[in-house]
């Protein structure tokens, strides 16, 4: 619970902080590093009630989950590159039209690069999901 408030506080000051300067992308950011935040304090409080654990394989994890998104997030800009959309001036049905290419992009490029990579969190998850393992 405390770590937990710790991070609700800190997001605020963050939102509060880049809210200006960086518009909506300054609250994404704001919660990203918020929640990064709280794993580290939920992953230290883990380790030191319960005893070390497998760093090892925690951060070969880490690693790839990380590549994964930054490869996502790489072909969700080459996207945007290719099929540019001005959010300010398109209708409401080419801004929804991009928004569920962009989620169906996001999903299948993850998926993809998860399966590439071997990353068994994303195969629990499917599988937690009633997905074929």
């Amino acid at each position: 619970m405390i770590s937990t408030a710790v991070t609700v506080v800190f997001n605020i000051g963050l939102n509060l902080i880049l809210m200006r300067p960086l518009s909506f992308r300054g609250l994404a950011f704001a919660t990203s590093f918020s929640a990064i935040l709280n794993m580290a304090i939920l992953f230290f409080t883990l380790d030191k009630r319960i005893g070390p654990f497998d760093k090892k394989d925690l951060r070969n994890a880490f690693l790839k989950i990380l590549l994964t998104s930054l490869l996502m997030g790489i072909l969700l800009q080459l996207f945007l590159f290719l099929y540019p959309v001005d959010l300010d001036r398109g209708s409401l049905i080419q801004k929804a039209i991009l928004v569920v290419l962009m989620l169906v992009i996001s999903l299948l490029s993850y998926l993809s690069l998860a399966s590439l990579f071997k990353i068994k969190e994303v195969k629990r998850v499917l599988g937690i999901l009633g997905f074929k393992r």
